[in-house]
Formats: C-alpha cells, structure tokens, sequence
C-alpha cells in the first residue's frame, strides 16, 4: 500500500451477525464479516470507483500483518446473491507498521498488501475503524 494526499471515503464498515455489538473479539476467533455501505452528507457525492468496495464480507483463512482477512462475497446484504458478472475480487485488510507508521491501519484492495489500494482508514489492531476510510493520493 501507499500513501499520498487522500480524501474521504464515505463508507461505513459495521460488523455482521450475531457478534455485531462487541467488535472486541478475539481475532483468533472466526468473526462473521462485516457490512461496507456507502454514507455521505446532504450535498457530499460519493468517491467515484468506490462501489466495488460495497457489500459484504466474510472472513476467509488468510492473515495480514497477525490480523485476520475478509473477503468480498457476492452474498446481497438481505440474502441471496447478485446475479450477472462475477465481481472483481476485494479484500480486507489489515497492513502493520512493517513499512511506516503512515502505511499501518485496514485498507481494502484487490490483493492482500498489493500496489493497488482503493480505500484505507489509519488504525491500529482489530477491529476495522467503522468511519475515518480515505481514499488514497498518489504519491
């Protein structure tokens, strides 16, 4: 991942399923995924590119950075799957201070710690923040 000038997002990632009030857990233990969603103020427009992020996600038995991975799924947010084309892939993540404390917190991309980063919200440990997502500059 990198990082350059951002702007914000506009999402919202809240945790799924019966576990969805205590985002404490342990994250050894298998969390049932989380719920991405699109939010902006009267106004505001949502970042351009970023409905690929939207929808749900499970996890999936990777790790980053000692941190567990979710994986998008074609899953509708009230059951039942989208129909059509087969969505591009989107993970997850979590990036440690391995390269900088800049890079550290959750970022969502089609490969675990690719170039290629969609969206990224400074964060240490488990869970991923709900607000606070960027979209990253170039750099």
């Amino acid at each position: 991942p990198a990082v350059g000038p951002s702007r914000s997002a506009h999402v919202r990632v809240v945790a799924m399923g019966p576990m969805a009030d205590d985002q404490r857990r342990s994250k050894r233990s298998r969390f049932p995924g989380f719920l991405v969603t699109a939010v902006a103020d009267e106004g505001e427009t949502i970042v351009q590119g970023l409905e690929m992020l939207l929808g749900q996600y499970v996890q999936c038995s990777r790790e980053s950075s000692g941190q567990p991975v979710f994986e998008k799924t074609n899953a509708t947010p009230k059951g039942g799957f989208t129909g059509g084309k087969e969505p591009s892939p989107c993970f997850l993540y979590y990036w440690g201070d391995e390269d900088g404390e800049e890079l550290e917190g959750w970022w969502f991309g089609e490969e675990v710690g690719g170039d290629m980063a969609v969206c990224y919200a400074p964060s240490q440990g488990f869970p991923p923040p709900v607000t606070g997502w960027q979209v990253p500059g170039e750099t």
